[in-house]
């Protein structure tokens, strides 16, 4: 016989009851349980997906790992460095990533997600929140948890690559180092969310301010070479992104692994507890805008539209008292409306400062050639490059959202478009030009030695030339992707070949078109930059052969296209939209 509902009045402030005798939280969840395992399947259907999880991380990841084991010794190499300051900084700094990342989903959604008709139903009664709330504080935390383990295992495993044997006990250290710090993450994206619109949100503002300065610090010194001692230490113990990561290289000698564990541990204790007293208390106005968040995202993304998924994940722009002044002369009306794009996205510039500093102290650093180890670090170097460019273009997606915006400015929209990209192209050259002159000083070039290396070097020189003047092709095509508009439906009917349908194909290529052009466009460029001093394969020693001012009209010309390109796409968008 099946349940019948009990009788549930609703309460009139929608608050959290507590969970007394005189509550229906013990029948409800009970007669609701019910319902659920009337569900023919529900049991199976998980046990299938947990067996053919099995099925391939045992047909796919096990034959991997058992060879790369089995390779171990001297003409193996390491996926980290076989040495303790590197790789202590490798491992904090993809820590830090996946604190950050619990930072961030805490602030998006939150580990606690509801769904509607638990929110409009069931949350709206006199049934003890807490209990409802914290059962999925439970689940969440055993993801974040999985996921650490995850993370410390492969972390693990890729050190232990460099040493003469496979360490077992290391390995489990390691997984049980990266756990612990799955649940760190899981507290800290519970009190985010818990804090975000609470005074305890200033307590939470320091840890993530640490953590980015900590990820800051540590991807500087991941790409510089041996980092100093001293400050590898300071990082290894400034959190629990650090203290899992001593656990998880504890196979080098001279780690004091013990303060790390017992710290770690107590991190761990104390984010489980804070976790679950604090999750329950979550308003009900932030579960409502988050489930609201949530299917508004799903929605864009369904239709491919990930401008408005990302517009939606960011949250509507924050309002502040203090405002821009408008500009007193005709010329830097176009500046102004730059930086006004950039007020609504504080942390756009910095952003994208950043990934370019970082792009030209990789393209000094590293081995940009056009071999097999060179592609990809030139792949890295442009795809960085363009990144950083594409954060800065915020101005240009606030006008292409509404065109109607400019309807008041003397110029026509695609030169308006045009010249907004001169302050994204000042910032990005400026950062470029910092980062190549920094990796020079800190001796980051090929060739370094136990010094800096000198700015007349050719290899420095060239390569730290080449990004900056990548910068503004790089930021051209940015705005070509912000001016594509939205996703045309057509394309989603493509043609049966032999080897499937060509939609996926045709999807891919209209959202990547200008990436993809500019990096094949600049990819020869770096690599004449590096011809001086490196040799290069023979199909393309004749790049050593061209003349410096047939790579300057080469750049111009692609800069020019890309241009030309991003004022057609203004152009035909605004006539579209209008």
């Amino acid at each position: 016989m099946m349940p019948t509902a009990p009788d549930v009045r609703a309460a009139p402030d929608a608050r959290a009851v507590p969970d007394t005798p005189d509550t229906p939280t013990a029948p409800v969840l009970g007669w609701l349980r019910a319902r659920r395992a009337r569900r023919a399947g529900t049991w199976r259907d998980r046990l299938y997906g947990v067996y053919l999880a099995a099925l391939l991380l045992g047909v796919y990841l096990v034959p991997y790992l058992t060879a790369a084991a089995s390779s171990l010794g001297g003409s193996s190499a390491p996926l980290l460095p076989h040495d303790p300051d590197t790789a202590l900084v490798l491992t904090v700094f993809a820590h830090t990533l996946l604190a950050g990342l619990a930072g961030a989903h805490g602030a998006l959604l939150g580990p606690v997600v509801v769904d509607p008709p638990t929110l409009h139903w069931l949350l709206d009664t006199p049934v003890s929140r807490p209990v409802v709330l914290r059962r999925r504080w439970w689940r969440a935390l055993g993801r974040w948890t999985a996921l650490g383990g995850v993370v410390g295992f492969a972390l693990a495993f890729a050190v232990e690559l460099g040493a003469d044997h496979l360490n077992v006990p290391g390995l489990l250290l390691g997984t049980v180092a990266g756990a612990a710090h799955g649940a760190v993450c899981a507290g800290l994206a519970g009190t985010v969310q818990t804090a975000g619109h609470r005074r305890e949100v200033r307590a939470v503002r320091p840890v993530l301010a640490l953590l980015a300065v900590s990820a800051a610090v540590t991807c500087l010194l991941a790409v510089s070479g041996t980092p100093p001692g001293p400050l590898v230490t300071l990082l290894s113990w400034s959190g629990p992104w650090g203290w899992s990561a001593r656990l998880v290289v504890a196979s080098f000698p001279d780690l004091s692994v013990a303060p790390a564990a017992v710290l770690l541990l107590v991190a761990c204790a104390a984010a489980v507890i804070v976790g679950g007293r604090w999750v329950p208390r979550v308003r009900g106005t932030v579960l409502r805008a988050r489930v609201e968040r949530l299917y508004r995202m799903t929605s864009a993304a369904y239709g491919l539209d990930f401008r408005l998924a990302r517009v939606v994940a960011q949250g509507p722009a924050p309002v502040r008292s203090r405002r821009v002044s408008p500009p007193r002369s005709a010329w830097a009306a176009v500046p102004w409306r730059g930086v006004l794009g950039w007020v609504r996205r504080p942390l756009a510039p910095f952003v994208g400062a950043a990934l370019l500093f970082a792009a030209a102290w990789t393209a000094v650093g590293g081995s940009v050639a056009p071999d097999a180890a060179g592609v990809a670090v030139t792949l890295g170097v442009l795809c960085l490059g363009y990144a950083g460019a594409g954060a800065l273009v915020e101005a240009v997606r606030v006008e292409t959202d509404d065109v109607t915006r400019s309807h008041a400015h003397p110029l026509r929209f695609r030169s308006l478009i045009v010249r907004l990209l001169g302050l994204p192209v000042a910032v990005g050259l400026a950062a470029a030009v910092v980062g190549a002159v920094a990796a020079a000083w800190a001796g980051a070039g090929v060739g370094a030695g136990t010094g800096g290396v000198a700015l007349s070097d050719p290899v420095v020189f060239g390569a730290g030339l080449a990004v900056p003047g990548c910068v503004p092709a790089l930021v051209a095509a940015a705005a070509v992707s912000a001016c594509r508009g939205t996703f045309p439906v057509h394309l989603l009917v493509g043609v049966e070949t032999p080897l499937g349908n060509t939609a996926p194909v045709q999807a891919a290529a209209w959202f990547l078109r200008a990436p993809l052009t500019v990096v094949v466009l600049l990819a020869p460029v770096l690599w004449k930059a590096a011809a001086s001093t490196r040799p290069l394969p023979p199909a393309w020693t004749w790049l050593s052969t061209v003349p410096a001012p047939a790579v300057v009209a080469y750049l111009g010309a692609v800069t020019l296209v890309m241009f030309l390109w991003a004022r057609s796409k203004a152009d035909r968008l605004h006539r579209r939209q209008t």
